[in-house]
């Protein structure tokens, strides 16, 4: 098992950030607000992905939140910053980039998700690349309460997670899917008793951290290519990915280790 190392605090503490070996954690920790996003946590969360994206020791991150929920949404207390002129400048630059962050991102992001999980910070948990989720969790777009819409993303993920029905009922209807209903509906990967998530999230982030990380970073890129490609495109996306990573040095070492049945000593170069 490895040591969690220390790390130098974010610009403030409404996130926290460590690693574990090559896992970075994120942490959002307003737990007294339910991790609601002000600017505060957006600027911390947008340098706790910056230091994980720029580690060289973290291959998969883990965002989750403190508490008793991951985030209910945008802090409306806050009321939008007097720097952008229209909520549509809000939108863009202050949620669209944390989105953005770990879509692009060349490293794998698992959302354990502790509770509810809401507005506009749901869209940045369904950019992950993988979602864990307490049996006491779900997720809630409650837009349609206060005669707004789902923001930041929420509706490109919810479409392709639920389908169109669904999805709309969501949204029309402010009901929550529960833990269980989101893995029912390929949403979710798994489904963990409360005390247990952590400790399954870490454990499978370690577990996820000794695959091939070149290969992590080109199939991610390829699925998300494949939403919006034609299977032609896609095939021949794969063709370029496959010659890139068998130009790499881990691809011998792979073959290697398979061939003489050990485990094999990734690099990601």
């Amino acid at each position: 098992m490895s040591v969690a190392q220390d790390i130098e605090p974010l610009v403030n503490d409404t996130v926290l950030y460590r690693e574990d070996g090559a896992i970075g954690i994120i942490t959002l920790n307003r737990p007294k607000q339910m991790n609601a996003a002000n600017k505060d946590l957006r600027a911390a969360l947008s340098e706790a992905l910056d230091r994980a994206e720029n580690s060289a020791n973290v291959r998969i991150v883990i965002l989750t939140g403190e508490g008793r929920g991951f985030s209910a949404g945008a802090d409306l207390s806050e009321g939008m910053q007097k720097e952008h002129a229209t909520i549509s400048q809000h939108i863009l630059k202050d949620y669209k980039p944390l989105v953005d962050a770990i879509s692009r991102s060349d490293k794998a992001y698992i959302a354990a998700l502790n509770g509810a999980t809401a507005g506009v910070m749901m869209a940045v948990a369904l950019s992950c690349d993988l979602i864990i989720m307490a049996r006491s969790a779900y997720i809630y777009s409650p837009f349609t309460a206060i005669s707004l819409v789902p923001d930041g993303g929420a509706t490109w993920f919810m479409l392709r997670a639920f389908g169109y029905q669904r999805a709309f009922e969501m949204i029309a209807e402010g009901r929550k899917m529960s833990a269980q209903e989101c893995f029912d509906a390929g949403l979710a990967n798994a489904v963990e008793d409360d005390d247990a998530l952590q400790e399954k999230v870490i454990d499978r982030a370690r577990g996820l951290s000794m695959q091939a990380p070149l290969s992590l970073k080109y199939a991610k890129k390829l699925l998300r290519a494949a939403h919006y490609g034609s299977r032609e495109e896609i095939t021949a996306l794969e063709a370029d990915f496959q010659y890139i990573l068998s130009q790499s040095a881990d691809f011998p070492e792979g073959v290697a280790a398979f061939m003489g049945k050990r485990k094999p000593n990734f690099q990601g170069k």
